[in-house]
């Protein structure tokens, strides 16, 4: 059985590569997984998945949308599997659940009107599509890594993660949550 570790290592492994689909499937796994263990349940489900989601987002969006860092991130997209509030919106953890998570596990793969930039971006178009930075990826896989609850995983020494200019070795940082908010904490204070 592949460990969080070995999902988190093929993740980065795929996205070095530009393979977005394959990151994401093996990323969204070890969200299943941590979501588990969180919950102390034999398996996940839609709310741990969402909740982990959700009470990591300002790290995700801190990694993954660089300039960004929010507790909740709402967005206007009409999509037949996310049900948005009265006012159109939906939540990124749904977006994350329902339509990358589901899609890539349940489905056929990534919904063609998710489209993926280099720009740190978040947002629906004119067309209906939703634009996500490419760096998202990476807060997803931060919100792994730095999860308490995985601080027993493992990963090859030469792995390595950035939060702003700072670059780390993975295995060093395993469920060092309190590491990413001393991170952000010194680097909100410097421009202040």
């Amino acid at each position: 059985m592949l460990t969080i570790g070995d999902r988190i290592k093929k993740a980065i492994d795929e996205m070095e590569k530009g393979q977005i689909e394959h990151a994401l499937t093996e990323v969204c796994i070890a969200i299943d997984i941590t979501a588990q263990k969180i919950s102390g349940k034999s398996r996940s489900s839609k709310s741990d998945y969402k909740k982990f989601v959700s009470n990591y987002m300002w790290l995700i969006s801190y990694m993954g949308l660089p300039g960004i860092m929010a507790g909740t991130i709402r967005i206007k997209f009409d999509h037949k599997d996310v049900k948005p509030d009265a006012t159109g919106y939906c939540g990124v953890e749904d977006i994350v659940y329902h339509i990358i998570r589901c899609g890539l596990i349940h489905a056929t793969g990534l919904d063609e009107r998710i489209i993926w930039s280099d720009n740190t971006i978040i947002g629906s178009d004119e067309k209906g599509n939703l634009t996500l930075c490419n760096k998202f990826i990476w807060g997803l896989v931060g919100a792994v890594i730095f999860c308490p609850e995985n601080k027993n995983e493992k990963i090859d020494e030469n792995y390595w993660i950035k939060i702003d200019d700072y670059k780390f070795f993975i295995q060093e940082l395993w469920g060092r949550v309190d590491l990413a908010q001393r991170i952000i904490k010194l680097r909100i204070n410097s421009k202040n």
